[in-house]
């Protein structure tokens, strides 16, 4: 991970249901955080975030489906992320457009409550670089998701290739550029 000129530990309040902040903390890039969403319930986690800046996390969950809704400071919804089933994490990530306050609210699609983790894993400027812009959109491929390569040809040379997340989830296999596929 880059180093960044925003401090990746960044001031959150959790909130359960509609009950004001209950406990405040760090939610701090790669530490997660265990607790238990209840039936009905939604977890809310506000982040003060600067303009130009990239945020990426990820929800696990084992006995309850969720959603996780991300909010600008303007209300407006910024993303969506919600796949039926709990055999992967649910994986959120955005550009923030205007300073100010985030909204990430983790829900249970099926009204079922459970345990959960809720992990940044990335919290880091937007990046200027190709290399830095193609790493910030694979944000989605983690080592325990299916992969991908990503190469890019400039005049008929190679200029970039770069690996993301598994080629093989069972036996937690890495995806290289060197990984057969039936497509590359």
């Amino acid at each position: 991970m880059r180093a960044s000129s925003v401090s990746t530990a960044i001031l959150v309040f959790l909130c359960a249901g509609d009950v004001a902040a209950q406990q405040a903390g760090h939610l701090q890039v790669g530490q997660p955080v265990t607790t238990v969403l209840a039936a009905g319930d939604t977890l809310r986690y506000e982040l003060d975030l600067p303009d130009g800046h990239f945020v990426a996390g990820r929800v696990e969950q084992d006995v309850v489906d969720v959603a996780v809704t991300v909010t600008g400071p303007d209300g407006e919804r910024v993303q969506r992320a919600s796949r039926l089933g709990r055999d992967a994490p649910e994986i959120f990530a955005f550009t923030t457009r205007a300073a100010g306050r985030y909204r990430i609210d983790v829900a249970p699609v099926n009204g079922a409550g459970g345990p959960v983790r809720v992990q940044l894993t990335r919290s880091e400027p937007v990046a200027s670089t190709p290399e830095g812009k193609v790493d910030q959109a694979a944000a989605y491929l983690a080592e325990d998701t299916p992969g991908a390569v990503v190469g890019v040809i400039r005049n008929g040379e190679l200029v970039f290739v770069k690996a993301y997340g598994a080629a093989n989830l069972t036996y937690g296999i890495p995806f290289t550029p060197e990984t057969p596929t039936n497509i590359g």
